[in-house]
C-alpha cells in the first residue's frame, strides 16, 4: 500500500507483531513507546524491515537477547527502557547500522561493522565487565558514549579512528596493564592521538597531567573526585585539557603553558602563569564553546591575578624562514608567550595560514601569500596582548644607519639613533652601543631606532668627529659623528661605503675606507694582491698573473725586473695576461692600478736544467727537471754519498712529536728535528705583522691508520685552522707522487707531511704570509764511537739569484758524525691552484737552521713539496778512527711534503739567492726532548 507517510511514532497501545516486522508503507522512521500486549514478551525474534530510524522504549526487553541479523536493515537503531544483550551473528559486513543507543548488558564484537560511527551505551551493575574489551574491536568510530554504574577496566587501545570518547562513571585498575598505561587509581586509559575524550562522575588518585595526547586532542573532565587533588606539572603531550568542578587545589605550574587548559570552578590559587594572563582579552572560543574564552577558563578559582587589566611585559615572539620543505612562503613563529590563536597574527592585514601547530602555544609554522626570498625583514600585526606590529628580519643581513642626532643634558650626551634591521624589540637581539669606545646605555630599541646615553666623558681625538658603534647580533658597523649639542649627522655616503668595506662619517657624506683593503669614493675599489703566475716557455711569450684585481683598473701598468710586460692583452677581475719582455732568472714583478703596487717573484723559464756538482760524477744528469739518478754505490742530491749495501749498522727511530707537530729522527748518537716554529704575516716590505707561535699548541686526532698522524690547531682569536698530517709509507716499491707537474718516488720508510692553512684572513690586502720552519740536530750519548764529536757541516746547493731556473729542486745537506740529511725541495708553489714561484730565505741560530718560506698572497691555498734523506757516509767513516768500526750502512728515510688545501710545507725549504754555501756551525749537547709514541 502506498502511503504520503514517512514517519510513524505508537505510544502506549497494543499494537501486532505485524507493526513491527511487516513494512506496510513507505515510511522510513518508526518509534515505539511504551505498548501494551505481548509485542516484546520474547524480544526481537524476527528481522526488522529497512529503515533509516528505528527507536523502541519499552521495559518488557529486559534481558532479552538481540541478534544483529535482525536488525542488519536498520540504520540507526535507538533501544531504551530495558537492560538487553547484544550478539554479533553476522559472518560478513553486509549490515547498515551506522548509529546504535542501547541499554546493554555486555560490549558486542563490532569486527565487522565498517560505517558504524556512533555507539551510546548505558551500563549497569549487571553488565558483563570483561565483554568491554570489545571496544576495540570497532573498526572506525566517530562518537563513543559510554554511562556507568560500576567501575570498568578499560585494558586496551582504542581504535586510532574514534574521534570523541565520554565516559560517564568510574573506572577500576586494569588486571594486566601494558606498558606505560597509568594504573593505581591514575588515569586508566589507553586513548587515541587525537580522540576528543570526556569523562566525569568518576574517582582517580590524581590530576592526569602526563597523557601523551595529539595536538587535536581535547581531554575533559569534571565532576570527578582526586584523591589527592592538587594540579601537578604537566609532562604529558596534548592539546586542551578541561577541568572544571573538580574542587582541584595548588597553583598552576608553567608548563601547562603549553596546552589549552581550562580550570573553572576549582580551589586553585597563587599566580596564573603570563602565558594565559596576556591573552585574557581574547573572548575566542573554541570547538563549538567546549573551550571557553581565556578569562572564563580560570573563573571561580582564588587566584591572585585574575585581571583582565594587567599589561603583558614577557610576550617575546621569535620568526624564522621554514626550509624544511623546500617553499619560499613559510614561517615559525615561536618564543615565549605567543599565545594559542593564531587568527590574532596578521600579515599585511591578513589571518596567515596555519600550517602545522608544532607544540602548543610555543610553536607554529605559518604561511603567507608571498616569495619571502623576496623580502628582508616581515611585520606582523599581533592583536593580542599589545595591539602592536612587530618587524622580523628574515635574512642575515648587516643593519643600516640613517641618522643620528646628539643632545647633551647635564653633561650626559644621548644619541637618538635611525635606521633598520635593528632589533625587533629589546632583548631580541643582543645590541650594544659605543661612542669612541664608552658604552652608550640603551634606553629604547625597536627596528628602526635606539636610544642611548652616556654618562661619562668621550674621550678626546684630533678629529671632531667622534666613532660610534653598533654591535647587533653578529654583525657590526661604525659611523663617524659629531656629537656637539644639536647636531644631526644624516648625510648618507655612497653605496652606505659599501658596508664594512669603510666608515661613513654621517656629519660629511663622505667614506673613510679600509686602510690598505678598499679605495675609492664608496669604497668599492679592493687593494689588489697577486696570488700566482704562470710564465710561458717561450720568449716574449704570454705572462698570466692571477690573484684579485677588482673592476677598477686606472692607470694599469706591469713591470718584470725593470721592463715593462706590454702590451697587456687581458684584463679581469682574477687574471691579467702580458707580452713576456726578454730576460733571465729571478726578478719582481710588479702590477701598478689605481695608485697601488702589488708584486711577486718572478722566474723565467729555462728548458736545459743543470743537476747539483753535476751529480759528482757518480750519476746521470735529468737536464730536463735537475735531478741527479745516482750509481748504485752513491746517493745524495748530488751523489756524493757512499754507501754499502751490506746491511749491516743500527736502525733509525723515527718519532712524532706531538708538542711540536714535527718528527724527531735518530740513529745511534745523532738525532734530527724537523718542526713548525710559528706562522707570520708579513707586510709588503717583509716586516713582521703579527706572528702567531705554532709550538705545543697542537691537539692530536685519532685516525684509522696507525701509519697516519693527523694534529690541530686554532690560531688564537681568529677562524684560522692549521692542520697537520704526517704518513709513513709502507709500500715496498714506495709511492709515486705528482706536484707542481713533476712526478717522483719515495721509497719504503719515507716520511710525508703536510700541513693545511685553512681561512686565514689577512689584515692587510698587501700582506703575505711566511711558514718560519726549523731543522736541528743534536748529539745523543753513545759509547764507543769517536766520531761523535764531529762538528755540524751545512751545504746548501743552491745556484745564484740569476740562475734559479737552471734546476727544478733546490737542496740542503746537513751532516753530524758520518749521518747525513739530505733535504731537497721544489723551487715551486701551487697557489690557489696554480703552480708559481717558491722563494725562501736561511739562517742559522745557534744549534739549529731556520728556513722561511716566503709564499705569495694566497687566499684559498698553498701547497709546497719538499723531501729529506738520511744517510752514513761511507767515506767519512772510514775515515774515523774509531777501532770498532761497523760496516756502513744506508738508512732509508725520507720525509716529503705535500700539501692539500692552503698546505705549506715543512722543513729545510729554502732558495739562497747567492753561490752555494758550507756553513760550520759548533754544536753544544742539549736536553733530549721527550716524545710520545
Amino acid at each position: 500500500m502506498k502511503t504520503n507517510i514517512k514517519k510513524i511514532s505508537i505510544k502506549s497501545i497494543n499494537i501486532s507483531d505485524e507493526v513491527l516486522y511487516d513494512k506496510m508503507t513507505d515510511y522510513y522512521s518508526l518509534t515505539i513507546i511504551n505498548v501494551i500486549g505481548d509485542t516484546f514478551k520474547n524480544g526481537i525474534t524476527r528481522p526488522l524491515p529497512s529503515l533509516i530510524f528505528l527507536n523502541i522504549e519499552s521495559n518488557k526487553l529486559e534481558n532479552t537477547i538481540l541478534k544483529f541479523s535482525l536488525i542488519e536493515k536498520i540504520s540507526n537503531l535507538k533501544i531504551e527502557g530495558s537492560f538487553i544483550y547484544l550478539e554479533n551473528d553476522l559472518s560478513i559486513d553486509n549490515n547498515k547500522l551506522s548509529y546504535l543507543k542501547v541499554n546493554a548488558l555486555n560490549y558486542p564484537d563490532f569486527s565487522n561493522f565498517e560505517i558504524l560511527s556512533t555507539v551510546d551505551f548505558n551500563f549497569n551493575d549487571n553488565f558483563l565487565k570483561d565483554s568491554v574489551q570489545n571496544v576495540s574491536t570497532i573498526p572506525s568510530l566517530d562518537s563513543m558514549l559510554i554511562r556507568n554504574t560500576i567501575p570498568l577496566e578499560f585494558n586496551f587501545n582504542l581504535c586510532p579512528n574514534v574521534k570523541r570518547l565520554l565516559v560517564q562513571g568510574p573506572l577500576s585498575k586494569p588486571r594486566n596493564p601494558t606498558e606505560n598505561f597509568n594504573v593505581d587509581g591514575n588515569f586508566p586509559l589507553l586513548l587515541a592521538e587525537n580522540t576528543y575524550f570526556t569523562i566525569y562522575n568518576s574517582t582517580f588518585n590524581n590530576v592526569p597531567s602526563n597523557l601523551k595526547r595529539g595536538i587535536n586532542s581535547l581531554t575533559m573532565i569534571y565532576e570527578t573526585i582526586f584523591l589527592n587533588s592538587t594540579l601537578p606539572k604537566f609532562t604529558g603531550s596534548g592539546f586542551t585539557f578541561i577541568y572544571p568542578n573538580n574542587n582541584i587545589i595548588g597553583t598552576i605550574d608553567e608548563s601547562w603553558c603549553e596546552t589549552h587548559l581550562s580550570v573553572r570552578n576549582n580551589e586553585l590559587e597563587g599566580s596564573i602563569p603570563s602565558c594565559f594572563t596576556c591573552y585574557f582579552k581574547d573572548n575566542e572560543t573554541y570547538l563549538n564553546g567546549d573551550v571557553l574564552s581565556m578569562f572564563d577558563r580560570f573563573l571561580g578559582n582564588k587566584f591572585t591575578n585574575y585581571d583582565k587589566t594587567i599589561e603583558c611585559t614577557t610576550f617575546e615572539p621569535v620568526v624564522t624562514i621554514d626550509k624544511s620543505n623546500g617553499k619560499n612562503n613559510e614561517i615559525i613563529l615561536s618564543g615565549k608567550d605567543i599565545g594559542f590563536n593564531y587568527k590574532s597574527w596578521l600579515y599585511n592585514d591578513k589571518v596567515m595560514n596555519l600550517t602545522k601547530t608544532n607544540k602548543v602555544g610555543k610553536s607554529y609554522t605559518l604561511s603567507i601569500d608571498e616569495d619571502l626570498s623576496l623580502l628582508d625583514f616581515i611585520p606582523i600585526h599581533f592583536i593580542y596582548p599589545n595591539n602592536q606590529t612587530l618587524f622580523f628580519p628574515i635574512k642575515d643581513k648587516l643593519f643600516t644607519i640613517s641618522s643620528v642626532t646628539s643632545k647633551v643634558d647635564n653633561n650626559n650626551n644621548l644619541f637618538l639613533i635611525q635606521g633598520s634591521l635593528f632589533s625587533t624589540y629589546k632583548g631580541y637581539i643582543k645590541q650594544l652601543v659605543q661612542i669612541q669606545g664608552i658604552d652608550c646605555k640603551i634606553n629604547f630599541e625597536d627596528f628602526f631606532h635606539i636610544d642611548c646615553i652616556t654618562n661619562q666623558a668621550i674621550p678626546i681625538v684630533e678629529s671632531k668627529f667622534k666613532k660610534l658603534t653598533i654591535n647587533s647580533g653578529s654583525f657590526s658597523k661604525s659611523v663617524l659623528i659629531n656629537i656637539t649639542d644639536g647636531a644631526i649627522n644624516q648625510k648618507n655616503c655612497m653605496n652606505d661605503c659599501n658596508g664594512a668595506n669603510g666608515i661613513c662619517n654621517l656629519y660629511l657624506g663622505n667614506c673613510i675606507c679600509n686602510e690598505y683593503q678598499w679605495l675609492g669614493e664608496d669604497c668599492s675599489i679592493p687593494y689588489h694582491y697577486i696570488s700566482s703566475v704562470d710564465v710561458p716557455t717561450t720568449p716574449n711569450g704570454v705572462s698570466s698573473f692571477s690573484g684579485n684585481f677588482g673592476d677598477k683598473h686606472t692607470n694599469l701598468s706591469i713591470t718584470i725586473g725593470n721592463l715593462p710586460c706590454d702590451p697587456i692583452i687581458l684584463i679581469s677581475t682574477n687574471i691579467i695576461t702580458c707580452k713576456e719582455p726578454i730576460g733571465s732568472g729571478t726578478k719582481l714583478a710588479i702590477i701598478t692600478q689605481n695608485g697601488v703596487n702589488a708584486s711577486i717573484i718572478y722566474n723565467y723559464y729555462q728548458a736545459y736544467k743543470q743537476c747539483p756538482s753535476n751529480c759528482s760524477n757518480h750519476g746521470i744528469c735529468n737536464n730536463q727537471t735537475g735531478e741527479c739518478k745516482c750509481n748504485s754505490l752513491y746517493k745524495g742530491f748530488d751523489c756524493s754519498i757512499l754507501i754499502d749495501n751490506g746491511g749491516g749498522g743500527l736502525p733509525t727511530n723515527s718519532t712524532v712529536n706531538e708538542n711540536t707537530g714535527g718528527t724527531d729522527i735518530s740513529n745511534q748518537d745523532t738525532q734530527f728535528k724537523i718542526y713548525f716554529k710559528s706562522l707570520v704575516e708579513v707586510d709588503f716590505n717583509g716586516n713582521p705583522i703579527i706572528e702567531y707561535k705554532l709550538l705545543d699548541n697542537w691537539k692530536s686526532i685519532k685516525t684509522n691508520d696507525k701509519f697516519i698522524y693527523k694534529l690541530t690547531q686554532k690560531l688564537n682569536n681568529t677562524q684560522c685552522e692549521i692542520i697537520s698530517n704526517i704518513e709513513e709509507i709502507q709500500q715496498i716499491d714506495g709511492k709515486q707522487f705528482t706536484f707542481a707537474n713533476l712526478n717522483f718516488r719515495l721509497d719504503q720508510g719515507s716520511i710525508k707531511f703536510s700541513l693545511n692553512i685553512v681561512n686565514y684572513t689577512y689584515q692587510n690586502n698587501l700582506n703575505t704570509l711566511r711558514l718560519d720552519l726549523i731543522s736541528s740536530v743534536e748529539q745523543i750519548n753513545y759509547k764507543d764511537n769517536e766520531c761523535n764529536e764531529k762538528e755540524i757541516s751545512i751545504d746548501t746547493n743552491n745556484n745564484n739569484n740569476n740562475n734559479n731556473n737552471l734546476s727544478s729542486f733546490n737542496y740542503i745537506k746537513i751532516s753530524k758524525n758520518n749521518k747525513i740529511l739530505n733535504g731537497r725541495f721544489i723551487n715551486k708553489v701551487v697557489s690557489d691552484g696554480k703552480v708559481t714561484f717558491l722563494s725562501t730565505t736561511i739562517k742559522n741560530d745557534s744549534n739549529s737552521i731556520i728556513i722561511s718560506l716566503n709564499l705569495p698572497h694566497c687566499i684559498n691555498e698553498c701547497i709546497i713539496d719538499p723531501d729529506f734523506s738520511l744517510l752514513v757516509d761511507m767515506k767519512s767513516y772510514e775515515s774515523c778512527s774509531n777501532e770498532n768500526k761497523r760496516e756502513a750502512w744506508f738508512l732509508p728515510v725520507v720525509i716529503v711534503i705535500p700539501t692539500i688545501s692552503l698546505a705549506l710545507l715543512v722543513i729545510l725549504i729554502f732558495i739562497l739567492y747567492k753561490r752555494s754555501t758550507v756553513l760550520k756551525i759548533q754544536i753544544h749537547k742539549l736536553k733530549r726532548i721527550n716524545k710520545k709514541t
